[in-house]
C-alpha cells in the first residue's frame, strides 16, 4: 500500500474526477451533490464529514485556495456560480498521484512491454514527468530512452502518452525475451 494521502491530494483527485465526468467547471454545490448521489462517490462524502468534524469547513476553502495560487486550479465564472477547473500544471499533478495507485499486474504471457521514445529537450519536465510514471509503472531502464517492464500496464501507458501528447514521441514494442549477453 501506498503512502497515506493528504488532504489537499484528496481533494485535487476528486475535483479531477468530478471534470473528467461532467465535463464542466466544479462548483461546490455541484461538487456536494455528485458526492451524494453517486454511490461509488458516498464514501468520500463520509470521509469529508469526518474530516471537518475534526477540523473547520474553513480548511476546505483555505486548501482551494492554495491550489488555485499555487497554480493547480483556475476560476470559471459559470451561471451556477464560481467554478474551478485543473490547469495543466494541475493535470500533471493529478496524473502523478494516479500513476502511484495503478495497480501492477504480471503479463500473463511473459511478455514484456518495451517503450522507446525521442522526447525533445523543450519539453525536459514533461519527458521528467514521462520517466516519473515509467518508473511507477514498474518500468526499468536499458538505455536513457528504452525502457522494459515485464507488467501488464499497457492501457494505462497508452492514457498518460495520449494525456502528455507523446503520440509521435513514443513507441511501444511487446517481446517475449529480454536477452543478455
Amino acid at each position: 500500500m501506498g503512502k497515506k494521502q493528504s488532504f489537499t491530494e484528496k481533494l485535487i483527485l476528486l475535483f479531477a474526477d468530478f471534470l473528467d465526468i461532467f465535463r464542466q467547471p466544479v462548483t461546490l454545490h455541484s461538487f456536494y451533490r455528485w458526492l451524494d448521489n453517486d454511490p461509488r462517490y458516498r464514501p468520500f462524502r463520509t470521509w469529508l464529514e469526518k474530516y471537518f468534524q475534526k477540523r473547520k469547513k474553513q480548511n476546505l476553502y483555505s486548501t482551494i485556495y492554495r491550489l488555485k495560487k499555487n497554480g493547480y486550479l483556475k476560476i470559471k465564472i459559470t451561471k451556477q456560480g464560481r467554478g474551478y477547473l485543473l490547469t495543466p500544471k494541475g493535470e500533471k499533478r493529478v496524473l502523478k498521484n494516479k500513476v502511484k495507485e495503478i495497480k501492477k499486474r504480471k503479463d500473463p504471457n511473459n511478455y514484456w512491454l518495451m517503450v522507446i521514445f525521442d522526447i525533445p529537450e523543450k519539453r525536459k519536465r514533461d519527458r521528467d514527468l514521462f520517466r516519473f510514471c515509467l518508473y511507477n509503472l514498474g518500468f526499468q531502464k536499458l538505455q536513457q530512452s528504452i525502457w522494459v517492464s515485464p507488467y501488464d500496464v499497457y492501457k494505462e501507458l497508452k492514457n498518460i502518452v495520449k494525456k502528455l501528447n507523446f503520440t509521435k514521441e513514443v513507441k511501444f514494442l511487446k517481446v517475449k525475451e529480454i536477452g543478455k549477453f
